[in-house]
């Protein structure tokens, strides 16, 4: 008895039909038995499943865990491509003025633009923590380059935080270091890797003349 293997369907990477599954899925080239899951970089069977087989594979513990890393990830290009943007000027007189809005780029959170002027807290403090999270995402990229430079195993980040914690106790980037097997991963290969590859081929593109 012949059993109908299940296709590949084109709605599922339609953010409006399936938000579930489009942020993740996408069709394998060749093969529409197949689907290919760009968090956990593989492919998997729909075998006679369909829809359920995409279903069984977003509830997995490997997808749930590589979901949750890349929520906190960034890409590097937020951190090595700023670009300045003019500043607004803004009378701290006027008595309709809840708040003074910083000029700053975009990715910056919202609670270090918006500095409430009635608030007990110090503006230095908001940009301190946000200072402190950008170092610490510094950080976690540099060790994300070791890895690849040095060949090292995604597993030999584990734990790598509480190493850290235990050996710089009263470090405030060790205390908020969280850098595990799936994230450096994710942070390889979504965000080191795209970007490198885009400076190669914008090098090779102003080339001249090359062989």
């Amino acid at each position: 008895m012949s059993v109908t293997r299940s296709l590949f369907n084109s709605e599922w990477i339609d953010k409006t039909l399936n938000p579930d599954f489009s942020s993740w899925i996408q069709a394998v080239p060749n093969n529409r038995f197949l689907a290919r899951c760009r968090v956990c970089m593989k492919n998997f069977t729909l075998s006679n499943m369909g829809r359920a087989a995409v279903s069984s594979h977003m509830k997995s513990s490997l997808h749930v865990r590589k979901m949750e890393a890349s929520k906190t990830c960034h890409t590097i290009t937020s951190f090595v491509s700023v670009k300045s943007q003019p500043q607004k000027q803004q009378s701290i007189n006027d008595p309709s003025t809840s708040c003074i809005t910083a000029s700053v780029h975009s990715d910056v959170p919202r609670e270090v633009k918006e500095i409430n002027v009635n608030s007990t807290d110090k503006p230095t403090d908001k940009l301190d923590s946000f200072l402190v999270k950008t170092t610490v995402t510094n950080s976690e990229i540099i060790w994300a380059l070791k890895v690849v430079m040095n060949h090292l195993s995604f597993r030999s980040c584990k734990y790598l935080g509480e190493t850290f914690r235990t050996m710089f106790p009263d470090s405030a980037i060790a205390k908020q270091f969280t850098l595990s097997a799936a994230k450096v991963a994710y942070t390889i290969v979504h965000g080191l890797a795209p970007y490198f590859a885009e400076k190669l081929v914008s090098s090779i593109n102003e080339c001249a003349l090359y062989m």
